[in-house]
């Protein structure tokens, strides 16, 4: 559908391209009033007035030809009002010498139909006026000529002259309607094709850009991801040194500093599967009620020990009130996370003063403000709209490891900017600190129930004896995970079966049926393209029953995964720790309850 503006710009075009036909339509208009001038004057009878109004006409027509087109010639618009005037002080002209009396001694047999048949021809073909205001014109001037002048001499004289002035109107509407439709046409083809460059160009950058992102974010894995590999490599390589030596201490001591760059490794990933899933949808909101103490109790539980480790003081303040958050519950402990482990890192790079960093809550009608201030280093407002893009880090000439990609504040932007009703704002004094304040919709409420949270914490090693004497098979095309994860589980006093495929587990000899299995560990993406759902089906028809399973996945769409895992199935995302997977296993031998919402 056209729109208002698409209809003004074709009608300033239409005008401004019919100021060259009308121009030329009046010069020659004019040159005809001069030629018939001289032909009046030299062979037939007449009256000198009639002369000087020819050259009158001619010399209006004339003047008002150059001026529309010099108009055309500066792209300017010619007026309604001026070509109707002109067209109709053209075509009236036509018929006043013909009503005008002659020289009274001589007959009048010169007609004036071709005259007014071409002046109308030219009026409707050349002069782009609206159709109304055309026909009203050309309408006019047919009348006049069919009352006073004689276009047809002998016979029906007024039913003849009425039938040619009828069809010499029609057939010059219908001309002008056409000339219009096309114009429109050909106007409307024209802005189609510009949208249409316009949307490629656009794609074009936004190509471009992705690609950008794309190189960047290639850059930023390698460097962020091969630094802890390294630096894992190069503490194991000194743990087999050590433990040559017999030095069992500094072999724990570097076996420790491993352990914290494997944790730093795991959590960059997090964050980039995380971005991920945002980006591409793959992660949905999920908005139900949270209360706020039981929230901010885990993210404080979270990030505590990160402070204490840093030398900086969390502390938490919160209303005395019940609070209820409307809220993902799941996505704002990755926001708050995010803002008070900011906080905390840039705090702990003062040493001027002892690194503080508050969070506090306040109630302030249907919403509750979430505040994180410290007093760290602080962000120059000229670097307040940098800090929310990808892969931005301030004030870093070599890249601080421990500080991240510089996808913690874009990620936060970006959960926020998904949630209704929420909001993300900053304050900042550079040298002083930083306050980060979330917005989101809550209420007082008294009497409210809600079920426990579920809390998985690390588990302490007695509860890993249930597990002792369990049977578990495990599915995995990595080699190099297979082991880790049947090392893992092999501590823990189960007996793990390892293979590669489904086939090795169901043709494995001895077989494996003989001997009860209690859970069944398999990855999600098999070699050949196989599915780790199918895998599972498939070992659980071999062996007559449906041990409970744990599918591992790196996909990015986990939610998607957890929505239909399977009869008995969860679901757990790589990367993992330790505990999460014994958690699991415990649900699967039954020993605890509280796995499935690990």
């Amino acid at each position: 559908m056209r729109s208002k503006q698409w209809e003004a710009e074709f009608r300033a075009g239409y005008r401004s391209a019919r100021a060259f036909g009308t121009g030329i339509a009046s010069i020659i208009a004019g040159l005809m009033y001069l030629v018939f001038m001289f032909i009046v004057g030299l062979t037939e009878p007449h009256l000198p007035y009639l002369l000087w109004l020819r050259l009158g006409m001619a010399i209006i027509l004339l003047s008002l030809g150059v001026v529309l087109l010099y108009e055309w010639a500066k792209d300017s618009f010619g007026n309604d009002i001026i070509v109707g005037a002109a067209s109709a002080l053209g075509l009236s002209g036509i018929c006043l010498f013909f009503i005008l009396p002659h020289s009274a001694d001589v007959e009048r047999v010169v007609l004036a139909s071709p005259a007014i048949v071409i002046g109308l021809f030219a009026h409707y073909a050349l002069l782009r006026l609206p159709v109304p205001v055309a026909a009203a014109i050309g309408c006019s001037v047919s009348v006049i000529a069919w009352v006073y002048v004689p276009i047809v001499i002998g016979g029906s004289e007024g039913l003849r002259s009425a039938v040619f002035l009828f069809f010499a109107n029609l057939l010059g509407i219908v001309i002008l309607i056409l000339i219009e439709s096309r114009e429109r046409l050909l106007f409307e083809q024209r802005k189609i094709a510009e949208l249409a460059r316009r949307e490629a160009r656009e794609r074009q950058l936004a190509a471009e850009e992705a690609t950008g992102e794309k190189t960047r974010l290639v850059a930023a894995i390698s460097h962020d991801l091969r630094q802890p590999l390294a630096a894992s490599a190069a503490h194991l390589a000194v743990v087999s040194h050590m433990l040559e030596r017999s030095d069992v201490a500094g072999a724990r001591s570097q076996l420790e500093q491993a352990r914290r760059t494997v944790e730093v490794l795991g959590s960059t990933l997090e964050h980039l599967l995380t971005t991920a899933r945002y980006e591409s949808g793959a992660e949905s909101p999920r908005v139900e009620l949270v209360e706020l103490a039981t929230f901010m109790e885990t993210v404080y539980s979270g990030t505590v020990s990160e402070a204490g480790e840093r030398g900086v003081e969390l502390r938490m303040h919160l209303p005395l009130a019940r609070v209820m958050l409307n809220t993902d519950a799941r996505s704002m402990q990755r926001v708050m996370g995010n803002l008070i482990m900011n906080a905390i890192k840039f705090t702990a790079c003062r040493s001027d003063r002892p690194g503080k960093v508050l969070v506090a809550a306040r109630l302030r009608g249907s919403t509750c403000r979430l505040d994180v201030v410290d007093t760290g280093i602080g962000i120059a407002a000229a670097d307040e709209a940098a800090i929310w893009k990808p892969y931005v880090q301030l004030g870093q000439v070599d890249r601080e490891r421990e500080r991240g990609l510089g996808l913690g504040l874009y990620l936060v932007r970006g959960i926020i900017g998904r949630l209704p009703g929420h909001a993300i704002s900053l304050r900042s004094n550079p040298g002083r600190g930083s306050c980060f304040t979330v917005t989101l919709p809550a209420f007082r409420a008294e009497g409210v129930t809600l079920p426990e949270p579920t809390v998985v914490s690390q588990l302490p090693l007695p509860a890993l004896e249930s597990l002792q004497g369990a049977r578990v098979l495990l599915v995995e095309d990595d080699r190099e995970a297979r082991c880790a994860i049947a090392a893992l589980i092999e501590q823990w006093g189960v007996e793990v079966v390892a293979a590669l495929t489904v086939d090795d587990i169901v043709l494995a000899q001895p077989p494996i049926a003989p001997r009860r299995v209690d859970a069944i560990v398999c990855d999600y993406r098999l070699a050949a393209g196989r599915l780790g759902t199918d895998a599972i089906a498939s070992i659980r028809a071999h062996l007559g029953y449906a041990p409970p399973a744990v599918l591992i996945t790196g996909d990015v769409d986990v939610d998607a995964l957890r929505a239909a895992p399977g009869e008995n199935t969860s679901v757990l995302a790589k990367p993992f720790g330790p505990s999460v997977l014994a958690h699991r296993l415990l649900g699967c031998v039954g020993a605890d309850p509280l796995a499935s919402g690990v």
